[in-house]
């Protein structure tokens, strides 16, 4: 305390200065935190309900699993559907090649026809 006496009159006048924006800004600090609990406003106080109450949250876990099987089940079913797809454009390819060949042999007898 000595030293802090010594010092000159424009650093100690300084030091109250910073010391006051310190404890200044900590006050207002505190004092918006209080204005932002769940208390200060409706809508945060229902928010803060609906997550501590455990039933919502375990509807919710329910909700997300049948969402989840329900996702799982459609992604089989797109998968069965792209194979079914893919063996019909194949078979609709071995067809086309089939009626080419037909054709190939309906113009051969016809040439020989002539």
């Amino acid at each position: 305390m000595e030293k802090l006496l010594e010092l000159p009159p424009l650093a100690i006048i300084t030091f109250g200065a910073v010391l006051a924006l310190i404890f200044g800004v900590r006050y207002l600090g505190l004092w918006q935190g209080q204005n932002a609990s769940p208390g200060a406003s409706a809508g945060s106080a229902q928010v803060a309900a609906v997550i501590v109450d455990p039933t919502a949250l375990n509807a919710a876990a329910a909700a997300v699993e049948g969402l989840t099987l329900a996702v799982t089940e459609a992604n089989v079913i797109g998968r069965a559907h792209t194979e079914a797809t893919d063996q019909l454009a194949d078979n609709v390819d071995d067809l086309a090649k089939r009626i080419d060949r037909l054709t190939d042999k309906v113009i051969d007898a016809a040439a020989k026809l002539k």
